[in-house]
């Protein structure tokens, strides 16, 4: 079917209204899609033609953070959630599709001994992004947001994944990768070694702190210092719109390997020129970060179609569960 807008699509439900009691045609069958980050967590039910009859948004159920019993808990939760309070909907469910962050293996595991939601299977959650890139051609989608990857479609229409190996050994272009770089610069610029900067300032009223001493205690001492150090990226992307070379610098850094990395993938997957190559996440939604990347990937020489992307993961999951047959 044509690709709508999520807008065009959606038929709002709240959580007591009593639809589909006496379904039409293209509401006999339902499908459910999930995209699960480490953020947040969308689900819809939509009807055999991809329309949205009902959608909920709950806690990030990624197993890196919950582990696996946390995520498998809250998941299941989430997918009860959904239906609860409609009789009948469940035994009209055929598909089911998971699109996870976290270990594919696990969420693989959990499709197979999912029961009552018709046939589960789970993707990695970069595959909406690229659906929304590409479609069904070739090309890329370079995410930036809370992590960060590369995902490929070769002609063929197999796909592929590459980065995403989490804040410990490092996502670059990640929110966290920005937050490490900022109070790098920030450390420096204490030890007078950098020239004091607007992302010093803003650093250390993030933080709270003003020396030296307190902010590296507040670094390695935080509960959650993922958090904390992707708490800074906001400010780097405002600082950087605003004019700030220090900022811009910093966000051209972090995306340089990120760019790199989407060249080797090119590369080696040989996707013919004039490929589509898509940018989602909440980091290209600024205005320099996708200036930044345009020049990177033009100067590194790819032959590609370079465009943001605008719509919510689950506008891709919506599209998937639209064209998937039975």
């Amino acid at each position: 079917m044509p690709t709508s807008s999520l807008l065009a699509m959606r038929v709002r439900a709240t959580d007591s209204s009593p639809i589909m009691t006496d379904p039409s045609p293209t509401e006999k069958w339902l499908r459910i899609g999930v995209d699960g980050g480490a953020s947040k967590t969308d689900l819809i039910l939509t009807d055999a033609e991809g329309r949205i009859l009902i959608e909920k948004t709950g806690p990030g159920c990624s197993p890196s953070h919950l582990g696996q019993d946390g995520a498998r808990v809250l998941i299941s939760r989430q997918l009860r959630d959904l239906i609860t309070g409609r009789p009948g909907i469940r035994a009209r469910i055929t598909h089911t599709l998971l699109f996870m962050a976290g270990d594919p293996a696990f969420w693989r595991d959990y499709a197979v001994n999912l029961e009552g939601y018709g046939r589960v299977e789970a993707d990695l959650d970069s595959v909406p992004a690229l659906q929304l890139a590409c479609g069904n051609g070739p090309g890329l989608a370079i995410h930036g947001g809370t992590g960060s990857f590369v995902a490929a479609r070769e002609p063929d229409g197999r796909h592929h994944y590459a980065g995403g190996l989490g804040w410990r050994i490092g996502d670059p272009g990640s929110a966290h990768d920005l937050g490490v770089r900022a109070a790098r610069r920030t450390l420096m610029e204490m030890d007078g070694w950098s020239a004091p900067s607007p992302v010093g300032t803003s650093v250390n009223e993030t933080i709270g702190k003003s020396t030296r001493r307190d902010l590296l205690e507040r670094l390695y001492t935080a509960n959650d210092p993922s958090s904390l150090l992707a708490g800074l990226a906001p400010a780097i992307s405002r600082l950087a719109e605003e004019g700030c070379r220090e900022a811009a610098t910093i966000m051209a850094e972090s995306l340089q390997p990120l760019v790199d990395l989407a060249h080797r993938v090119a590369g080696q997957l040989a996707l013919p020129p004039g490929f589509a190559c898509g940018l989602s996440g909440r980091l290209f939604s600024n205005p320099v970060a996708v200036r930044i990347v345009t020049d990177q990937l033009n100067r590194a020489g790819l032959d590609c179609r370079i465009s943001r992307i605008t719509e919510e993961p689950i506008e891709g999951v919506r599209q998937i569960l639209a064209g998937w047959k039975s």
